[in-house]
């Protein structure tokens, strides 16, 4: 049959072996259907029926021409099939209609929703022009900085930084810049500065850092602040690392007697080439120059004891000598601390050779 894209004869079988096959009822069925199908296709139906059509009527019914159980079998797998049919239809057919179109008017509020955020933040994902996702964002703007105070409104805002072009979050960047501290300083806004950071590029992301340095002793003892500071020592511009970095090198003393300012310290040690990080180390251990006793206080801070050991993991054995004798010298008063004792064990695995330096 040339309308399957097949031919078989009446004396053709479907096996070769000791049980031939004949497909004579099969053929004279497949022969009626196909000149049905032929012409529904001719007139425009493009409707072949489904596949339980083709199989011949006896297959349908027993002596007492009641339904048998292959028939039934075969009514039900074609009903799948049937249903499938339906679901991929309505999925193309939906696939033409433009994405987020059931959120429009209500992009705000759906934002400021648990549920409805995912919705508005798919929409922008998979949207199918830059005019769509502009169209989504326009019902954003003005609510940048709720938004970015909000647990939820956040991750849209992020979205759009990350999705959309740069003229499409021109409005984004205006808003945060008018309370740039503030929402540095939010626990939720934080984030999005970051993906600011990692996204703008030129004027837009140079004068955002610009300002957030001119803050940096404010900006580095606050708890979410300070992470968008560490974001700018991996994100920034190779210029504004190196800025960022001197000051943290000149601020180290202040630095280490803060415990969010100690979050920024390790983040310091743990970036940049390996001779940026024995500077920095210099830095924190010359402190105790400054003041006498003072490494033996961070020690036993929770975030302060672990700049020391980062510290002291960077330096060549030479130098850390000195240091770690003088905090075994004072065993006593750091046994009384729980960070204390950690610094003792770090110390004692460090002589073992247990901790892998990194020079």
């Amino acid at each position: 049959l040339p309308y399957f894209g097949f031919r078989i004869s009446p004396e053709h079988q479907l096996f070769s072996g000791a049980m031939p096959i004949p497909l004579v009822s099969l053929y004279r069925r497949f022969e009626q259907l196909g000149h049905s199908a032929a012409a529904a296709a001719q007139a425009g139906r493009g409707d072949t029926g489904s596949w339980t059509d083709y199989l011949p009527e006896s297959f349908y019914e027993n002596r007492q021409g009641r339904p048998t159980q292959a028939m039934r079998r075969a009514a039900a797998a074609a009903a799948v099939v049937s249903a499938a049919s339906s679901s991929e239809r309505m999925e193309a057919k939906a696939s033409t209609i433009p994405v987020g179109t059931s959120l429009v008017g209500r992009v705000w509020e759906s934002s400021r929703d648990p549920t409805g955020c995912r919705e508005v933040q798919t929409a922008l994902e998979n949207a199918f022009t830059d005019e769509e996702r502009d169209a989504l964002a326009a019902e954003l703007e003005g609510h940048v900085f709720e938004a970015c105070r909000c647990p939820h409104a956040n991750h849209v805002i992020q979205k759009c930084v990350l999705t959309m072009r740069d003229d499409g979050i021109r409005f984004i960047v205006d808003e945060v810049m008018a309370k740039l501290f503030a929402i540095s300083k939010s626990r939720f806004g934080c984030r999005v500065i970051q993906r600011l950071i990692e996204r703008c590029a030129g004027d837009q992301a140079e004068e955002m850092i610009r300002r957030l340095a001119a803050e940096f002793k404010d900006l580095s003892r606050h708890e979410y602040s300070n992470y968008v500071l560490q974001h700018i020592l991996q994100h920034g511009t190779a210029e504004q690392q190196l800025s960022l970095r001197s000051t943290i090198e000149d601020s180290a003393y202040d630095l280490c007697a803060h415990p969010q300012s100690c979050a920024l310290l390790c983040a310091t040690l743990a970036c940049g080439t390996a001779e940026n990080q024995v500077v920095l180390a210099r830095q924190i251990l010359a402190t105790e120059e400054r003041e006498p006793g003072h490494l033996v206080a961070i020690s036993c801070k929770r975030r302060g004891h672990v700049v020391l050991k980062r510290a002291l993991e960077v330096l060549t054995e030479s130098e850390r000598r000195p240091v770690m004798e003088l905090l075994e010298g004072e065993r006593e008063n750091l046994q009384m601390s729980k960070y204390g004792q950690s610094s003792l064990k770090f110390l004692e695995e460090l002589r073992a050779g247990v901790i892998d330096v990194h020079v």
